[in-house]
């Protein structure tokens, strides 16, 4: 009939679209992708939730990243940056007023990434209530806070948010620095942000991109995939991301394995929109092979072209890229600070400075002991006694870290009251302490948070670090 006859050419034409766009790298894919919403803007707020010399890969993550999008044409008014702000003309950067998000040898060794950004946000405004009205485009309650600027999206927008920092069970963290108890944006307030958004028509789709240990626990089994929203994550729900690069000259990691991937690659391709979300979440999953990228939500998303959410101005690609070789000294996030020292040890003749590195690295073994002892005696007082149960409270219950899926992480509220009272009577978190989050998670998972508060007086009181 002739309605099959057009059925079958509008299924022809369809194919036809779809064999050009495998076949012939020539033509942009933002070509051959019916792109909805045309005429949107696209916003982006990019956040760095650490603080500390030893964490200064975060902020170079954010910085590069600014200037990434910029070059590729996104609105400088479009872009929101959150940073503490406390590298840069740190005392322990050789390089006042500089911060270097690649080594010698690759593409973008030696730019000063620190140089042009417009920080939005910085000190205490960096946190988890002021990240959340941003990205919700509450102007309200950021009113007198740095800038005041927020997303202000519309129905036909795109956003992208980067965050780079730590990470726990179903929560990623924000500078602690006064605060007595460690500030973290929790999973289930992130969905309930974006489920608002979603609701009021407050953007066309959103792309997250999330650098933080346990990543994919911010969205396993929690973000719905009809609500327009695409998420990668640097590593899996049950494993640490990886710190990468090195620096003799800063004496510190320069970035992170799976956000310097992600950026090297879009620097790499020059015209972002000859490569799919998926493309690139294709060649940076192969590329960072020390943890798990994951991806989440709604994948059809990933079919659309980069230049979507980082930027549609083409702009000269570096000669070479780094994607191919395996990034030097690649160490798991909650270890950076002690290899780091250990690398700076090797080098350092100089002898006062060797004894000043040795007493910081004896400091920081003997608290990483004091952070083992406390939670084997905090998980053996909540299983009463029992050491086999106390060893199930150590970690994950799941077959393969690096799996993208498995339990989904819940019991919100009853973490939250387990994390204020270990801050409260036992001290707050560093980097490594950070990485036990996933034992005080387990006393909510197993129902034992009702133990707790004993368990925290009697052995936090013997316990002082």
């Amino acid at each position: 009939s002739v309605e099959a006859m057009q059925v079958y050419r509008v299924f022809a034409f369809a194919v036809s679209l779809l064999f050009i766009a495998q076949s012939s790298s020539a033509v942009p894919l933002a070509n051959l992708i019916p792109q909805p919403n045309e005429g949107g803007k696209v916003w982006a707020l990019l956040v760095a939730g650490s603080d500390g010399y030893m964490n200064y890969r975060h902020q170079a993550d954010i910085c590069h990243a600014f200037h990434l999008l910029k070059s590729h044409g996104i609105a400088e008014e479009n872009i929101v940056t959150m940073m503490y702000d406390d590298i840069a003309h740190n005392i322990k950067n050789p390089h006042k007023g500089t911060i270097v998000n690649e080594p010698q040898g690759e593409p973008n060794a030696g730019i000063n990434v620190y140089d042009g950004v417009v920080k939005d946000y910085t000190k205490l405004h960096v946190s988890p209530h002021n990240f959340l009205a941003v990205l919700r485009g509450d102007k309200k309650a950021m009113s007198g806070k740095g800038s005041g600027r927020v997303i202000e999206s519309g129905p036909n927008d795109k956003i992208f948010v980067y965050f780079a920092d730590h990470g726990g069970p179903g929560a990623i963290a924000f500078p602690q620095i006064a605060l007595v108890v460690q500030p973290l944006l929790h999973a289930k307030d992130l969905m309930s942000t974006i489920k608002t958004m979603h609701s009021n028509n407050q953007y066309a789709q959103m792309t997250i991109y999330v650098e933080a240990c346990f990543s994919g626990s911010m969205f396993n089994g929690l973000l719905p995939d009809d609500i327009n929203v695409y998420a990668v994550t640097a590593a899996s729900p049950f494993q640490s991301s990886y710190a990468c690069y090195y620096s003799k000259q800063y004496h510190t990691y320069l970035g992170d394995c799976f956000s310097n991937h992600w950026m090297e690659q879009s620097d790499a391709t020059g015209d972002l929109s000859t490569e799919s979300l998926d493309q690139q979440y294709q060649r940076v999953k192969a590329a960072t092979n020390t943890s798990a990228v994951c991806q989440y939500g709604d994948l059809s998303i990933a079919q659309e072209p980069v230049a979507n959410f980082q930027g549609s101005t083409p702009v000269p690609a570096p000669s070479s890229s780094t994607l191919d070789s395996i990034p030097a000294n690649p160490v798991s996030s909650q270890d950076s600070e002690m290899r780091g020292l250990i690398l700076e040890l090797e080098e350092e003749n100089d002898s006062l400075r060797r004894e000043e590195l040795q007493t910081r690295l004896a400091e920081l073994q003997a608290k990483r002991k004091w952070w083992d002892k406390l939670m084997s005696s905090i998980l053996l007082g909540v299983a009463e006694g029992d050491g086999k149960s106390a060893r199930r409270l150590f970690v994950p219950t799941v077959a393969d870290p690096n799996s993208c899926t498995g339990p989904a992480v819940g019991h919100t509220e009853c973490f939250k009251s387990v994390i204020e009272q270990f801050n409260t009577k036992c001290g707050r978190f560093d980097d490594y302490g950070l990485y036990k989050m996933w034992s005080l998670y387990r006393i909510c998972e197993n129902k034992l948070e009702s133990r707790l508060p004993a368990v925290l007086d009697n052995v936090c009181s013997q316990n002082v670090a």
